[in-house]
């Protein structure tokens, strides 16, 4: 099994926890689909539910896409009240 290890400044490193890990794969997700085309409602899908899955609310989100549906820019839109 691979164990994802993080390392806070100055510190040791430190296993990972599940909300690190779905937090990393998210935020590297997001970077990775900029400019890459959406051509299909099931990559549209997984996209979004990757960079949501770890939500425990709903939220409003815009995702950008030029002519040829490509990612310009993925925006979390999150006002709640605590």
């Amino acid at each position: 099994m691979i164990e994802l290890m993080i390392k806070a400044p100055g510190k040791r490193y430190r296993k990972a926890t599940p909300t690190e890990v779905l937090a990393a794969a998210a935020y590297y997700t997001r970077k990775q689909v900029i400019g890459q085309s959406l051509t299909a409602p099931s990559l549209v899908r997984h996209y979004l539910s990757t960079v949501l899955r770890d939500r425990s609310y709903e939220i409003f989100c815009t995702l950008y896409l030029d002519h040829q549906h490509r990612v310009i820019e993925f925006e979390r839109n999150v006002s709640r009240d605590d």
